[in-house]
This record gives structure tokens, sequence and C-alpha cells, in this order.
């Protein structure tokens, strides 16, 4: 399956990933896309070949490309691309998934907390730091001003970037191939709106609002975000300090809206309120959700987050932390 761009381009002078190796990676998913709409158009013959050709090809994935020769479990020579694509696909097997999830954590902190990804790696590289309990580590990459960085690009010596760049490294390389207003890192807006704003659309389904947690040394402690869907407007505004978490949501007509506060880096939530009526006292076990018109569901979570249940409407939500 080689292809010589492979992971374009990943900031020099760390290597490039093995370019056979991103092109099975890629064809994983877009397999794995292709069983997804085969099971919503109830194609189910169809789904079955693919299933069957997914799964041979995440074998050979792992035959060919996991490196036991390595100090410590990877794929290839063990670039952060490598590593994501092969989580990202799932062609891990279980026994693998946690050293191979540290070894690409560990090759980040020695880095200094820097992607060194190409355009194809770092498309995945957020998404599965923030699945796999990495979000702060995810939040504290992606606010770097040190190259490699985005926010090198308008933090260096050199240019003041208003747009994206096509290389990391811009101001060091001539020639046509350098675009200073360019799309090649723009995934991190999906991740952006996704992990931090916490809008996860559903065209067929409810729409879920979820923020991923912060811990109390977060550079991001406030966020707001917005997306026009087919249904209608979607939004969501939350804050967090030491004493509580406040979110307020929009959920468009036509459809409903799963809320999840997150769980509260100073532990469990005591009071809930929403519109200014408080639906429920944690403390006593006390759920008054039909107090506010439009809250259909309320419950808490093991994990010390909350599940809220809404129709269409606008929600201000206020979540008060538990004081000894």
């Amino acid at each position: 399956m080689y292809y010589h761009f492979g992971d374009w381009i990943p900031p020099p002078p760390f290597p490039h990933t093995n370019q056979s190796l991103v092109s099975a990676a890629s064809y994983a998913i877009d397999l794995s896309n292709i069983i997804k709409m085969s099971e919503l158009l109830k194609k189910d013959v169809k789904k079955e070949i693919y299933e069957k050709r997914l799964t041979k090809l995440l074998q050979d994935f792992h035959t060919s490309f996991f490196n036991d020769t390595l100090k410590s479990a990877g794929y290839s020579i063990s670039t952060q691309t490598a590593n994501v694509m092969a989580l990202t696909i799932n062609a891990v097997p279980k026994e693998h998934k946690l050293s191979v999830l540290k070894t690409l954590v560990d090759d980040i902190v020695h880095n200094n907390y820097h992607c060194t990804c190409g355009i194809i790696g770092f498309r995945y590289f957020f998404p599965l730091l923030s699945e796999n309990g990495y979000h702060d580590i995810a939040l504290k990459i992606v606010t770097q001003i040190t190259y490699p960085s985005l926010g090198y690009m308008f933090n260096n010596p050199y240019e003041n970037a208003t747009t994206l760049w096509e290389l990391w490294d811009a101001p060091f390389h001539g020639g046509d191939m350098n675009s200073r207003n360019h799309i090649m890192f723009g995934s991190i807006g999906s991740w952006f709106y996704r992990y931090i704003g916490g809008i996860h659309p559903n065209a067929l389904k409810e729409i879920k609002i979820s923020p991923f947690p912060v811990g109390k040394d977060s550079p991001v402690t406030k966020a707001s975000a917005s997306y026009k869907s087919m249904k209608g407007l979607i939004g969501v505004n939350w804050k967090i300090d030491d004493n509580f978490y406040g979110m307020n949501v929009i959920i468009p007509s036509s459809t409903t809206g799963r809320i999840i506060i997150p769980k509260h880096y100073k532990g469990k939530y005591s009071l809930l309120s929403a519109n200014g009526f408080t639906i429920a006292d944690f403390n006593e076990n006390e759920f008054k959700h039909q107090l506010v018109p439009g809250i259909t569901g309320l419950k808490s979570l093991p994990d010390g987050s909350i599940e809220i249940e809404v129709q269409p409407g606008k929600y201000k939500f206020l979540a008060k932390v538990y004081r000894r």
C-alpha cells in the first residue's frame, strides 16, 4: 500500500512515518466508515463483506508493523503518527494497547509536550489523547507556542501568521510548496468543537453536549461554541472554577439533547440548578427535574458527572461542588 506522500509532512528534524503504514491505516478508516454507512442503509451483505476485509487488514497491519525490537511497544520506528494510527484503527491487540499508549505519551513528554505528526497523524492525534484519558495533555500541547506547534505559527521571530501554514517550519523553506493559507492542520477545529466545546451533533439521533473534563491547572477554564446544524442552532457556553461548573445550552427544534456536565476536579457535586430552580440535591438523593419544562431525565453517573435529558430549548445549568 505504499504511497510516497504518506503523513505529509512532519516537522523537521523528526522522521517520516512508514508510508505503507499510513496508507493501510487510512484504508482501515475508510472501511470503518463504509461499514457504518452500510449499517445505516441496512446493506447487511455489504456490511459483512467489509467487516471481513477490515478484520483481515487489522491483523495484517499488526503483523507487518508491530516492532518488538524496540525498548517499548510500538509500530514501525514508533513515531507518534505510527502509534496514533495503530491505536485509532484498533489494530493493537488488547494485551499491547496500554503499552503502546504509554509509548506515545512518553514520546510526547520527551518532546516537551509537542506533536510531531504530519497531516494524517495530526488529524487523529488530539481525539485519541482526549478519548483515552489524556485530555489534559492534549490541552497542554494545543496551547504551546514553541516549535513545532500551532502557536508557533503566530509566535515566532520570523512571521506573524494569520492563517494556518502548510509546513510547521514555513519560514525556512522556499519554493511553491509552502502555503501560508492552508487547511493542512485545520482538523484541530473539529477537536475544539467536540472536545472543548462539547458539541457532538448527530443528525439521525439526539444531540449530545459533553465537554471533556479539565483539571485544576488546565489552560482552559471556559469555552463558548455554536454550530448551525441541519436541525438548527446548537450552542454551549461553559465555565468552571473551584466551586462550580456552569453550562448554558441551546438544543434546536425537532430533536432532543443529552447533556453531560463533566466531573469536577474538586470532587462530587452537591446541588444542581436549571434556569434558576434547584432540581437536584445529590447529598439527599432528591431529584425534581420536573420543575423545569423540557427536562425529561436526570441522573448522577458513577464517574461523578451528571447526565441530563432535555427537549428542544434553552437551559442554564449550575452544578455546585460538595464542600465539607
